[in-house]
């Protein structure tokens, strides 16, 4: 609890900042491709699972600093989970839960001339569990399963997830191009459910139009 209160502090603290800018304000949209896994361990044990193909999208708002610095705050709707093979007694387990991310960044622009610029920027974001499913694959059945997000012992995922970013990227007029890494501090797993520890890892591409 304490290193979420700590990311949502820091979220809420770069959102009173990007409130008290006066510099130039912009929004726009972006969307991309995701490539997601989790860090699954149960006590000493460390499951292996492999990258699941997704998605990203929702809006983006940026608020100028400087010349060179802004802060950009999106609201993403994200799918993330994982894809696995031979993992708790399945043959074939896809595990598909969508979040809505809140990143804040802070962002550096480096002006390459003709209306191109790089950029890096790196940031705290928190999630928030809104639906999904999850696959089991045993032999010739298969089954599929909602997901629920909460804290009791019905639910299968905590409701909360907070973690850091990281990505680069170029901008050419007003479209944008980036590579985005997220990295879950958060154990989304039910406290309940043994000596578990589930993180999330994700990889974006992200194509962003501003207005």
């Amino acid at each position: 609890m304490k290193k979420a209160h700590k990311i949502i502090a820091l979220v809420a603290l770069m959102a009173m900042g990007i409130g008290s800018a006066q510099a130039q304000l912009s929004f726009g949209v972006k969307g991309g491709f995701n490539l997601s896994k989790m860090v699954l361990k149960s006590g000493s044990t460390t499951h292996s699972t492999d990258w699941l193909p997704g998605f990203n999208a929702g809006l983006m708002m940026e608020f100028g600093l400087t010349d060179m610095f802004t802060i950009e705050a999106d609201v993403l709707l994200s799918r993330k989970g994982y894809k696995a093979k031979e993992l708790w007694g399945s043959t074939d387990h896809v595990y598909s839960p969508f979040y809505l991310d809140i990143p804040v960044n802070f962002k550096a622009y480096f002006d390459l001339g003709s209306g191109l610029k790089l950029y890096a920027q790196a940031g705290p974001y928190i999630g928030f569990g809104l639906f999904g499913n999850s696959k089991y694959t045993l032999g010739n059945t298969t089954s599929t399963t909602k997901l629920s997000f909460g804290s009791e012992n019905k639910d299968h995922m905590k409701l909360l997830d907070f973690g850091v970013d990281v990505g680069a990227g170029i901008e050419f007029e007003k479209i944008q191009i980036g590579l985005m890494y997220w990295h879950g501090l958060a154990n989304v797993a039910i406290s309940s459910v043994g000596d578990n520890k589930w993180q999330h890892r994700v990889l974006s591409i992200e194509l962003g139009y501003k207005f």
